[in-house]
């Protein structure tokens, strides 16, 4: 029984816009070449790997660690944004923030609308069981 479970999650299932794993791959490899002098390169380059697997051969378990990985970012990465938003607002800024200048807040503005369509995209776009054709 547990056998069987476990072989569902990485049977190959079909997908419709698989895409989304190599739109996916983008954040992950500019994370991995940003975090190359501090030791982060394999942190997020693994996952770049799985994208490119999962968009090879899509699996369950593949798409649930991903999609895993991109809703976390997107919730911590929207409530640093709009804590930051928030204390900019009120004027209790203090220190390190996302808005201190125009450009920053720019580019990490359009980091989070990516990393949050992309686990959108993710969930609405999961793999599916293969349904085979039973010869009549």
């Amino acid at each position: 029984m547990i056998k069987g479970k476990i072989k569902s999650l990485i049977v190959r299932r079909s997908q419709r816009g698989r895409w989304i794993y190599i739109l996916s791959i983008v954040p992950l490899l500019f994370f991995a070449l940003w975090g190359w002098e501090y030791g982060a390169f394999l942190l997020y380059f693994s996952p770049a790997i799985l994208c490119l697997i999962q968009y090879l051969y899509p699996t369950i378990l593949g798409w649930l660690i991903l999609f895993s990985i991109y809703l976390a970012g997107a919730i911590v990465y929207l409530y640093v944004y709009f804590k930051d938003l928030l204390q900019l607002i009120l004027g209790t800024k203090s220190g390190d923030s996302i808005f201190v200048d125009w450009n920053d807040s720019l580019i990490f503005t359009v980091l989070i609308a990516l990393i949050v369509a992309i686990a959108l995209n993710l969930y609405r776009k999961r793999p599916r069981q293969i349904k085979i054709q039973q010869p009549e």
